[in-house]
């Protein structure tokens, strides 16, 4: 999967975070902190697109 369809299908903040996690293994992203950093930034731009959600918050 890439990252627009792990954003666009994410069903959950858990799930999305399941597959960041994936997603950087597999691209080769092994820095812990830096893909940290980039998930929780993707999570709070999802967030707000996202508000209206239950699971999201």
């Amino acid at each position: 999967e890439d990252l627009t369809n792990i954003l666009l299908t994410a069903k959950s903040e858990k799930e999305l975070v399941k597959k960041l996690k994936v997603l950087c293994l597999q691209k080769g992203w092994y820095n812990v902190k830096n893909n940290l950093e980039y998930i929780k930034g993707l999570i709070s731009i999802y967030k707000e697109k996202r508000k209206e959600s239950p699971e999201w918050k």
